[in-house]
């Protein structure tokens, strides 16, 4: 069975905030996210509850110094 893309984009932003041990308060402020709101959406998609529209989804990628090829799990 395919994996649903939520799942993925979850788990792989997840596991590249990790590695830049980077606090979800912290990418949220890089993407220009501010207070709970901005909390609460980053914890939406690595629960898989909801996917980033195009241009979250490149300011995710731009503040986490990765590729959107890399959150959407198509590299390694």
């Amino acid at each position: 069975m395919e994996r649903n893309l939520k799942c993925i984009f979850g788990e792989q932003l997840r596991q590249v905030r990790s590695m830049a041990n980077l606090p979800r308060a912290d990418l949220a402020y890089r993407c220009g996210w501010q207070g709970q709101a901005g909390l609460r959406r980053i914890a939406q998609y690595e629960q898989a509850q909801r996917l980033p529209n195009l241009e979250d989804l490149c300011r995710i990628a731009d503040a986490l110094r990765c590729t959107t090829d890399r959150l959407l799990g198509r590299s390694g």
